[in-house]
């Protein structure tokens, strides 16, 4: 694999058993189902995949089951979200054991509202990730609640060979300073699946977007149409999923990830349950209601993500 990452890369979901156990078919299922729609690489562990409610054992295994079925087609990008040091090279080296091309490495967090440690501070922390995994590092700029300073991070990219780019989650203020601040000297993934179209007319790589996740079709569409210039086509499939984005995603606020399994589901494929107690929201028949008049205006528009029973 390179030192770099292109295209869409969807943060996948972890399908779990009313218990909390990985149900590894459905798993394996659907990462072959984002295989078929093209995909350039998976995300596994990450904030969409509930990673942060993860065990060490439970990480450690969705890295090997995610490594075992993607086989080398892509890149898999193993999530690391961690608040402290051993724990985030803990993480890594399990990621790195099991096979993973590439970490996903959110800045240390605090306590909920509070800030990051001080930029010597998080250099050390990429530095010891690094030097324990020795896999190339996206930096996880995790939506408008850790944001790093651009000059930063471009100095964490030329000063740490293994710190390859970042994933921009937070503004598209933010992403345009990364790109100016890494140059050619890294790369920049979007990160935020209302801005899917407008981020990559902006010169990114790709994206991890979430519902990117729950669309892979889709996206790989908005990501195909913007590289070949057809704007007003990826304009048309972006606006057609901007209501699911809602539903899904905004709607649920902090448990994105149960908007997304719902989303799932509705769509066919078989999504699991949250970790508990986190699933009583996704079962609420108001937002999946929702949920299901956003599939169908998408339908409406004429952009459709094949189900597996229509393949």
């Amino acid at each position: 694999m390179t030192n770099e990452l292109h295209g869409v890369n969807p943060p996948l979901i972890t399908p779990l058993d009313a218990d909390g156990q990985l149900k590894d078919d459905a798993f394996r299922d659907e990462i072959r189902y984002h295989l078929d729609a093209g995909v350039s690489g998976v995300v596994v562990g990450g904030s969409t995949g509930e990673g942060m409610r993860m065990s060490n054992d439970q990480l450690q295994h969705l890295y090997e089951v995610a490594v075992d079925e993607v086989d080398g087609a892509v890149p898999v990008v193993a999530g690391v979200i961690a608040r402290q040091t051993h724990e985030a090279t803990t993480k890594a080296g399990l990621a790195r054991d099991a096979g993973a091309d590439f970490l996903m490495v959110m800045p240390p967090t605090g306590y909920a509202g509070s800030h990051m440690a001080d930029n010597d501070s998080i250099r050390d922390y990429y530095r010891a990730i690094a030097d324990v995994s020795e896999l190339p590092i996206v930096i996880y700029d995790v939506m408008a609640l850790l944001d790093l300073d651009a000059e930063l991070v471009g100095d964490l990219v030329r000063d740490i060979p293994e710190v390859a780019g970042i994933k921009v989650s937070s503004t598209l203020g933010n992403l345009t300073h990364y790109l100016r601040a890494i140059g050619d000297d890294g790369f920049v993934l979007g990160g935020m699946s209302i801005a899917q179209f407008p981020t990559y007319t902006l010169g990114v790589n790709g994206g991890i977007v979430g519902i990117s996740s729950v669309c892979p079709r889709v996206s790989v569409q908005i990501w195909e149409a913007t590289q070949r210039g057809d704007y007003d086509r990826a304009r048309e499939l972006h606006l057609s999923i901007v209501p699911l984005i809602r539903a899904a995603m905004e709607d649920y606020e902090s448990n994105f990830p149960a908007g997304e399994k719902a989303a799932i589901d509705v769509l066919g494929r078989d999504a699991g349950h949250l970790f508990p107690p986190f699933d009583e929201v996704a079962n609420s028949d108001e937002k999946r209601a929702a949920i299901e008049q956003a599939v169908a205006h998408m339908h409406e528009r004429g952009t459709r993500e094949m189900v597996p029973a229509d393949d």
